[in-house]
């Protein structure tokens, strides 16, 4: 069986985002729920073609950032900020690349490590440990730091909040935390109760 070319899901992606933005636009909240399923499992195949199983890059330098030419993961450290780890991204998508960023901040006094992620309007930050090796996070510490990040994209948003108001704040919460597929649920989830 051969496998689909990687770009097909990027083209996937595309077609479901446009698919979401157009959905919310006409409140079509079951074509937003289905267009977020097909969203999710396009950047699940995404994010499995950049957890390929290599180290994980530590990036401190504007310059790395320019040698990116391989999937994986990546993380960047100051001074490089989370709007760096936001525009590699997108540069990333555009050239078909299948990369997982994530984005850490200067060590707290308390010994923690700030992981940062900005979208339109949004910014998360969470504190978890600090991996062993600060110059060579293992890669369950990047996706335990990854998947810290997404819940707390999703506990930022007040459950109490009007249906559509929380419904267009897990939305813009995922164009900060996009490879979270607990946020895709709970947007599906939200859009599910706007539609009652």
């Amino acid at each position: 069986m051969t496998q689909p070319d990687p770009a097909a899901w990027f083209d996937a992606e595309d077609a479901a985002a446009a698919a979401v933005i157009s959905a919310r636009a006409e409140s079509d909240f079951k074509g937003l729920a289905e267009s977020v399923e097909l969203l999710a499992d396009a950047r699940d195949h995404r994010g499995k073609a950049a957890r390929n199983g290599k180290r994980v890059v530590v990036l401190d330098d504007a310059e790395a950032l320019k040698a990116i030419n391989e999937p994986g993961r990546y993380m960047l450290r100051p001074p490089l900020v989370g709007r760096d780890a936001r525009d590699m991204a997108i540069t990333a998508r555009q050239r078909r690349l299948p990369v997982l960023f994530l984005c850490r901040e200067p060590r707290t006094q308390l010994g923690q490590c700030p992981v940062v992620a900005l979208g339109l309007g949004v910014t998360v930050r969470i504190q978890v440990d600090e991996p062993d090796d600060p110059d060579a996070p293992s890669c369950p510490w990047f996706d335990a730091a990854a998947s810290s990040l997404g819940q707390r994209a999703i506990d930022m948003v007040d459950e109490t909040m009007p249906t559509l108001r929380r419904l267009d704040a897990l939305l813009a919460a995922l164009t900060a935390v996009p490879d979270h597929l607990g946020l895709h649920e709970a947007i599906v989830d939200a859009a599910a109760a706007a539609d009652e």
